[in-house]
């Protein structure tokens, strides 16, 4: 019942925050209500069942021509304790309600154009895109980076986007490790096909801090290479056209840690047709892994999957458009770890405002 009074309030807060013309800034927001159940834990661990209700809500707004700020709110309401995210390798807090990001944007682009670069400061999510290999995107950072996106060629059919920066990761469990990026894509379009290709550099520092600390972080890492750090280099192919009036997107990722000869390297196969944004569509997901034990750190990367590294395994979910900004979504997850087995299954309503 509090549940279901919480997504009520929240719908309302949602109407009451919808921009108007004489507002300040601009609202986003975001709903995603979650039941889940994981089989075939190790150590003959009962089966995971529990739902959990997210609400986030973000404003950004104009200073001046040059500088915006943005903060949101972040909230998470379920059956489970938080006493259990260590239990459960979650990276995000369960019943909580906090700022979570606030900063600052250094614009240094006319508004108007195609092309566009910010430095940002404060406390943010990752502001750009790493393979869930390796990266939460619900983990906080604290510090700077550098975007720019830009259009090249006649018609616009050529797109760069670099970034790079310098900051503290803000874990639920540790703050210690420091993550410094360097990022680089490049889509080139040809008629209906569009390919995307590009790479990431990725230092992080510190990561002894995730064994020595207050709470084990080690996850599926040895300690050997938590107390180096971690050097990962990803590659990445995507391409993305239509068949039969039907979008497909087949992508390809690839990556090692520098810092370790062994147990280093991790891959990743993925696979999308059709949109969920139409209203009345479907679409098809299907995700394959590799992650070997010291590619990347354990604590980090996405914990959709319940084994972090050391681990092989698929993805498959289908979800269906209800609305251009709301979709529903079942999806299973077939991870393998040692001699263990394990089954997720998450069913998902999320929508955007």
């Amino acid at each position: 019942m509090k549940i279901i009074l919480l997504i009520v309030l929240f719908f309302s807060l949602s109407v009451k925050a919808l921009p108007k013309q004489e507002t300040i800034g601009e609202w986003n927001s975001e709903l995603l209500l979650r039941s889940e159940r994981t089989t075939g834990l190790p150590g003959g661990r009962e089966d995971l069942e529990r739902t959990r209700l997210t609400i986030w809500m973000e404003l950004t707004a104009p200073i001046d021509d040059n500088f915006s700020f943005g903060f949101s709110i972040k909230g998470n309401k379920g059956i489970d304790d938080a006493d259990e995210n260590l239990r459960n390798l979650d990276n995000s807090e369960s019943n909580t309600l906090d700022v979570d990001q606030f900063y600052l944007d250094w614009n240094f682009s006319d508004p108007n154009s195609s092309n566009q670069s910010f430095l940002r400061f404060g406390k943010s999510y990752m502001a750009t895109n790493f393979s869930t290999m390796v990266w939460d995107k619900d983990i906080i950072t604290r510090g700077a980076s550098y975007n720019q996106h830009w259009m090249t060629g006649s018609e616009s059919e050529s797109e760069i986007d670099l970034s790079f920066g310098s900051s503290q990761v803000e874990h639920i469990f540790n703050q210690e490790t420091t993550l410094n990026y360097f990022n680089l894509h490049h889509t080139i379009g040809f008629d209906a096909l569009f390919i995307t290709y590009g790479g990431s550099a990725i230092q992080i520092t510190n990561t002894e801090t995730l064994i020595d600390g207050e709470f084990n972080l080690r996850r599926t890492n040895t300690n050997e290479a938590l107390r180096l750090d971690f050097e990962i280099i990803l590659l990445d192919l995507t391409m993305n056209f239509d068949v039969f009036d039907q979008s497909i997107s087949l992508g390809f990722e690839a990556g090692q840690n520098m810092a370790v000869d062994d147990s280093n390297q991790m891959k990743r196969v993925n696979f999308v047709i059709g949109n969920n944004q139409i209203p009345g569509s479907w679409q098809f997901n299907l995700h394959y892994q590799d992650i070997e034990q010291d590619a990347t750190v354990a604590a980090f990367n996405d914990d959709d999957w319940w084994f972090a590294t050391w681990t092989k395994g698929y993805r498959v979910s289908t979800s269906y458009g209800i609305t251009e900004d709301t979709f529903v979504q079942v999806s299973y997850f077939d991870e393998e770890w040692r001699t263990y087995n394990t089954k997720r299954i998450f069913l998902e309503l999320r929508s955007f405002f």
